[in-house]
């Protein structure tokens, strides 16, 4: 049985994920991605969900606290099956200076 690491690898194959966002002010920030995650109960699917994450860069600035996201562009270098997209939000690590 394939694990759902090495069955996400073989479906994104050589495939480069890019994901970006535009704060309301016209920003635009690369996100990077962190891993890959298996879910037995997913968000977008039922059950057996593959999903890679992104996130920005811990530790930078490219995101100030409280910026609001006014969209977010996701592509691919190559075709992908993709059943759905979406984007998650914590201030959990903000710190105000």
């Amino acid at each position: 049985m394939m694990k759902a690491g090495d069955e996400l690898d073989a479906m994104v194959k050589d495939a480069n994920v890019l994901v970006s966002i535009r704060s309301k002010v016209g920003q635009r920030t690369a996100l990077l991605s962190h891993g890959q995650a298996w879910s037995m109960y997913g968000t977008v699917l039922p059950e057996n969900e593959l999903s890679i994450c992104f996130s920005v860069q811990c530790g930078t600035t490219s995101l100030p606290i409280g910026s609001e996201v006014g969209d977010v562009t996701l592509s691919a270098t190559k075709p992908l099956q993709v059943f759905g997209v979406y984007w998650q939000s914590t201030d959990t690590f903000d710190r105000l200076k």
